[in-house]
């Protein structure tokens, strides 16, 4: 059925973004800012002020994801990544992204782990982390001695009862408890299926200790904020692509950004009746996406 247009009102010419010539740099007689993309669990693509983000995975079809990377390389857009992985460090990240063909490097890359760095010493914070064995290294100039507070990610096998239990007992001794989430995300999906994500241990620890979570990833408003701010793009002439109907279209809109629901990787059906979040349009595909993009230009 080609591009849905379902959703929040979108203006008379597609999305309504603004035509070029309105861009700040042509605007002002200099060269255009700097475009870019940034994709797997976030995909972010800037062009002059718009502002694009993409849920994917990597195992998806990266050949053909390429490809529209490379069209939109052509029309003149940079890449810059914006990823909620806390598997792994951006330079495994990176690794894994130029095995499959992608031309990046890791100053490209902006993930959850790094912000939470940043305010962990801006605070003064001591954590215990309970995250994937291969995120430990971003955090290796952290002091983690006599911990005053609880870093969570996506730990996959290391959420065993004992060590969330370790943590709940750290949080519930605290004085006032402070537990740190790099996301939010209900789950996600795998070549082998769906798998728990973050969010639901995450609750878990807020239940148990009566406490609220400080989210550093998607679908935090910070998160977002943090990622134009670095790049100088206002949300208004943003747009978000993502499958996750809460985390990327939802975190996406409350920033005040545009957001498209691609209807694959973890959408779901349902997603289409959900009570708040409305995207601004629905696309069956990454290319119907990238097509979109590509004629607003």
């Amino acid at each position: 059925e080609g591009k849905v247009w379902k959703g929040r009102a979108a203006g008379p010419g597609g999305l309504g973004l603004p035509p070029l010539a309105a861009a700040a740099g042509d605007a002002a007689g200099a060269a255009p800012s700097a475009p870019g993309c940034c994709f797997f669990h976030l995909v972010r693509r800037f062009w002059n002020q718009i502002f694009t983000c993409v849920s994917v995975r990597l195992r998806d079809s990266a050949r053909l994801r390429r490809s529209h990377t490379d069209r939109i390389k052509a029309s003149g857009l940079k890449l810059q990544l914006c990823t909620n992985e806390t598997q792994a460090t951006r330079e495994s990240f990176v690794r894994k992204l130029r095995a499959l063909g992608f031309d990046i490097s890791v100053s490209q890359v902006t993930a959850p782990a790094p912000a939470a760095c940043h305010l962990l010493r801006e605070r003064g914070l001591r954590p215990h982390l309970l995250v994937h064995h291969d995120l430990v290294p971003e955090f290796a100039e952290i002091d983690k001695t006599n911990p005053n507070c609880v870093v969570l990610g996506d730990a996959a096998e290391n959420f065993t009862y004992a060590n969330l239990n370790e943590a709940f007992r750290l949080l519930i001794g605290m004085e006032k408890p402070v537990l740190i989430s790099l996301g939010k995300g209900r789950y996600y999906k795998e070549t082998d299926g769906l798998k728990l994500d973050v969010g639901a241990y995450m609750k878990a620890l807020e239940y148990a200790c009566d406490i609220q979570a400080e989210v550093v990833g998607k679908p935090s408003k910070r998160f977002f904020e943090s990622a134009l701010a670095e790049l100088g793009v206002p949300p208004e002439q943003a747009i978000m692509i993502g499958d996750d109907i809460v985390n990327d279209v939802g975190g996406a809109q409350q920033c005040g950004m545009r957001a498209l629901q691609v209807r694959t990787g973890k959408f779901r059906p349902s997603d289409e009746n959900h009570p708040e979040v409305k995207p601004d349009a629905y696309v069956n595909n990454l290319a119907e996406a990238v097509d979109i993009i590509l004629q607003e230009m």
